[in-house]
């Protein structure tokens, strides 16, 4: 099977969305201006990264 080359995702506006408990990985493409806030928010659990519940 051959892999599609990812494309870069579309900008989205996450503002007003409510990302406690979200559960991401290093594959994940957040937005540049979210990037390190993001990262910031997160904790490392069970080998990927959650956002903390504020």
């Amino acid at each position: 099977m051959q892999r599609r080359p990812r494309s870069r995702p579309a900008t989205a506006d996450l503002t007003h969305l409510y990302l406690g408990g979200l559960r991401w990985d290093t594959a994940t493409q957040w937005p540049d201006a979210w990037r390190d806030r993001i990262r910031a928010a997160s904790d490392p659990v069970d080998g990927i990264h959650q956002i903390r519940d504020h």
